[in-house]
């Protein structure tokens, strides 16, 4: 692949996924991701701008309308809903999954749109293709007990650069998903050969991370697959396969939810705990249909929507921060109308896939294995959390598909022109870009910061410190909740008790907090009885 055919979607999604900043004290994967979505949106919104203006295609103005549209509605729970809004911004510690998560890959979205043709597609499945190859390498490291990095993994998991079992499973399914169509359309032999080793090594790591994810997504793309190679040389046959497919399909999903004679092979207890979160994030929407409870607060929720089954099934003192579902999480926290916005992005990729297909009958990388991304990794918002990691692939894989029926209006003499004016452009776009990456990044600043200074503050002996890092803006209810804990079992109650009243100010829904104050042997009778009260108000199942 020659230099001038790159693009920066050839980087985009693995500086996001690979990177990891072991330098900040709570979180070293997705506060520091966050930045890097930041500076990858703000080159994709540099990119659309500059083509927006030279573009008439009305797909293109659909779009942007579209994510928009979808921006707006993320600021519906904003104004209207009771969470804090610095967690609204910038999410809850150690999940980054508020306002600024969103807006990043709405305008990251829009630059992959910008992108069209065979290239940037490409570059987009090398990426994929090398960073399944890294997180499965690295995989197999962490499980033959050689990983470089000395973790705090006491419970020995295989989670590569995400932090967590589930998402490194899923993230290889969708890799090994594109690298299966790749190789049956790829003509070059290295490139058939790393997409093998992916396919092998992939499927190896997912299975023995532990998570089934991975697996069930290149199960379903493995029957696309065969269902699409079949259909090539009989219509019949296809017709036989989808049917099969579809029969196998609806056994699996049984055996997920364990009913069948699968269950055995794909039940797993945190289905049971998906149920549960679920059926609360589908309570809180019904209570907060317009507004939602609040961008990235479904944990400050959960223990007063969730029902007794779920109480009893883990016991009081377990709950989610996450409704491990994309659309009951986006529903529940953003409300209806964020929802709405959500899937009628999906559905204009939806046509343009639709389109797409049709007008080939023939098995291209283009038309089948960029489709598979997003396919794959639509499934597993389904069961998981929208992680930053995985989420970038799926929007540039949206961005890229709706690139599919944009029409440039220029002519050939329009683009002649256009092509001498290039080098006269050169600089002003330049500076757009780092204009652009700069303001991006800054509105990260403040979190990444904070985080700084409690790192800094653990390791002072000045408990003013500390008590200043945890309180400062944007303050985490979690951050403060686990300073208490700190202090508490050192025995500065009082600084325990000070920081707790602190945080419920701050937030009152912060149940830790207000269970830290029951317990504080230095606050009062009064202190006590209030911290009881809330409690109970804050978990219905505690009366």
């Amino acid at each position: 692949m020659q230099m001038k055919r790159l693009s920066w979607l050839v980087a985009a999604g693995p500086i996001v996924t690979i990177a990891f900043s072991p330098t900040f004290t709570y979180e070293p994967f997705d506060n520091f991701k966050l930045l890097l979505l930041a500076a990858i949106a703000g080159v994709g919104f540099s990119r659309f701008i500059n083509e927006f203006k030279n573009n008439e295609s009305t797909q293109l103005r659909v779009v942007a309308r579209a994510i928009a549209l979808f921006c707006a509605t993320l600021l519906i729970p904003m104004v209207f809903a009771q969470a804090p809004l610095s967690q609204q911004i910038f999410g809850v510690a150690g999940r980054s999954l508020g306002f600024l998560h969103y807006f990043f890959l709405g305008m990251i979205l829009l630059g992959s749109q910008s992108e069209s043709g065979d290239f940037a597609i490409s570059n987009f499945l090398k990426g994929l293709t090398f960073t399944g190859l890294f997180e499965s390498t690295y995989g197999l490291l962490q499980y033959l007990k050689l990983d470089p990095i000395p973790w705090q993994n006491q419970n020995n998991w295989i989670f590569g650069t995400f932090g967590n079992p589930n998402f490194l499973s899923s993230f290889i399914g969708i890799s090994v998903s594109a690298s299966l169509f790749i190789f049956f359309q790829s003509q070059n032999h290295r490139w058939k050969l790393l997409n093998i080793v992916n396919i092998v090594l992939g499927t190896a790591v997912a299975a023995l991370s532990g998570s089934i994810q991975g697996i069930v997504l290149i199960a379903v793309s493995s029957t696309i697959l065969a269902i699409a190679l079949t259909s090539l040389k009989s219509k019949l046959l296809g017709i036989i396969m989808t049917i099969a497919g579809a029969i196998s399909a609806l056994f699996a999903i049984f055996g997920v939810f364990k009913f069948g004679p699968l269950a055995k092979f794909l039940y797993q207890d945190s289905t049971s705990f998906r149920g549960d979160y679920w059926r609360a994030g589908i309570a809180m929407a019904r209570e907060n249909l317009l507004t939602g409870v609040g961008l990235d607060s479904f944990g400050d929720y959960y223990r007063q929507y969730r029902d007794i089954k779920a109480g009893q099934r883990r016991g009081l003192d377990v709950f989610s921060d996450s409704a491990h579902n994309l659309l009951i999480d986006l529903v529940s926290t953003g409300g209806l109308l964020l929802l709405i916005s959500y899937i009628l992005i999906n559905v204009l990729v939806v046509i343009s896939i639709s389109k797409a297909i049709k007008s080939t009958g023939e098995l291209k990388v283009h038309t089948l294995a960029l489709p598979i991304v997003w396919l794959t990794f639509q499934i597993q918002t389904l069961i998981s959390i929208n992680v930053s990691s995985l989420a970038i692939w799926g929007w540039i894989a949206s961005g890229l598909l709706l690139a599919q029926n944009n029409k440039k209006f220029f002519n050939q003499k329009a683009r002649d022109v256009g092509n001498r004016r290039v080098v006269k452009n050169k600089s002003k776009n330049e500076f757009l870009t780092a204009t652009v990456v700069i303001v991006f990044m800054l509105t990260v600043f403040p979190l990444l910061r904070s985080d700084v200074r409690l790192g800094a503050a653990l390791k002072s002996t000045n408990s003013d410190d500390l008590i200043s890092a945890v309180t400062s803006w944007p303050r985490s209810c979690y951050l403060m909740a686990k300073a208490e804990e700190a202090y508490s079992d050192a025995g500065a109650d009082n600084l325990a008790l000070q920081i707790s009243i602190e945080s419920v100010i701050g937030n009152p829904r912060c149940f830790d907090s207000w269970r830290h104050i029951s317990e504080n042997p230095t606050a009062t009778t009064e202190q006590k009885n209030e911290a009881f009260l809330k409690m109970q108000n804050l978990d219905p199942l505690l009366n």
